[in-house]
């Protein structure tokens, strides 16, 4: 696995929630699996779960994703089992630790049928891929959910940057910027990327 520079905090810091935003191509699903990867290699107390808004999306991107990345892992997996379910749950399992991650959504169809999300009692990591499709009532209610006493709880949540309107922003302190300032900071930035 590549890890680029820009990623690196999301493996070394300590985090709660850990926002990985921005337009196509730009690795946030890359390193979202990565990272999972990783716990699932090197946290004996995983119990890991991959979310989408809708179960039958979390094959095709995220899971697909995570076999992916152990393809292209150079250490040996052998002590990793994984299921390949295209149509339902999956889980993978650290045969050494008892570590696992596991499946979730919160609707079983584009439609409202709500899925049931019970099962994450327990979990020490969620990885949520394009937040910006969740809706807020839904996520709340799991991150009010998801405790659990004497863990290091990781949240990473994964979407392509929304409308300012969206319940997404209520996370950061957006400050309105004039095409001044804007130009400026943009400036600022590609020097800096430069040196």
């Amino acid at each position: 696995m590549k890890i680029t520079e820009e990623f690196l905090p999301l493996f070394k810091e300590d985090f709660m929630v850990c926002d990985l935003y921005g337009g196509r191509g730009r690795g946030g699903s890359y390193h979202l699996t990565a990272h999972a990867l990783y716990e699932l290699l090197h946290n004996k107390d995983l119990r890991g779960f991959f979310v989408r808004q809708v179960s039958t999306t979390i094959y095709s991107s995220m899971w697909q994703d995570l076999k992916d990345r152990m393809n292209e892992y150079e250490g040996d997996l052998s002590h990793i089992q994984i299921t390949d379910n295209p149509k339902g749950d999956n889980i993978a399992r650290n045969l050494r630790t008892g570590a696992t991650i596991k499946t979730a959504s919160f609707h079983t169809s584009s439609g409202q049928n709500t899925a049931k999300l019970k099962s994450l009692a327990g979990a020490t990591n969620l990885w949520v891929e394009e937040l910006e499709e969740v809706f807020e009532k839904d996520y709340l209610k799991l991150e009010e959910s998801f405790r659990k006493k004497g863990v290091n709880i990781k949240i990473v949540r994964a979407f392509n940057p929304p409308p300012r309107e969206h319940w997404i922003w209520k996370d950061y302190d957006l400050m309105p910027l004039s095409e001044e300032d804007l130009i400026h900071e943009i400036l600022n930035t590609s020097q800096d990327s430069e040196e």
